[in-house]
């Protein structure tokens, strides 16, 4: 979990210089102007996401590290379920596949109804 809090955290701080020395064309100039025209709304879509990412585009950026930083616990609970079934422990190993459902619904189900 650390390592993934600690990417999450550089990948975040990359996007932020990149958003501070070069913004991108029609960056809003106020927090009025970003709440008006839900500036950096999430990239729910993979290919535009890349794409972004290949051309450097800071928002991009941030959106990774956002990502990153929700894929973490979400790796450490699916490597949980991995040891628990090494070890035969079926109990655990249906709880964290419970808890891993939980949070894929919330993510995926739940997330895109919100926004």
């Amino acid at each position: 979990m650390r390592y993934g809090v600690i990417l999450s955290s550089s990948v975040v701080a990359l996007g932020l210089a990149l958003l501070l020395l070069a913004p991108p064309v029609g960056a809003p100039e106020s927090l009025q102007d970003v709440l008006a025209t839900h500036f950096g709304q999430p990239t729910l879509k993979p290919g535009a996401l890349m794409a972004g990412l290949e051309e450097g585009n800071p928002i991009s950026v941030l959106q990774l590290g956002t990502l990153v930083l929700i894929a973490t616990p979400m790796a450490r609970v699916a490597a949980s379920a991995l040891l628990f079934l090494r070890d035969g422990d079926l109990l655990y190993v249906g709880i964290a596949l419970l808890v891993l459902a939980t949070l894929l619904t919330a993510i995926f189900v739940v997330g895109p109804i919100q926004a």
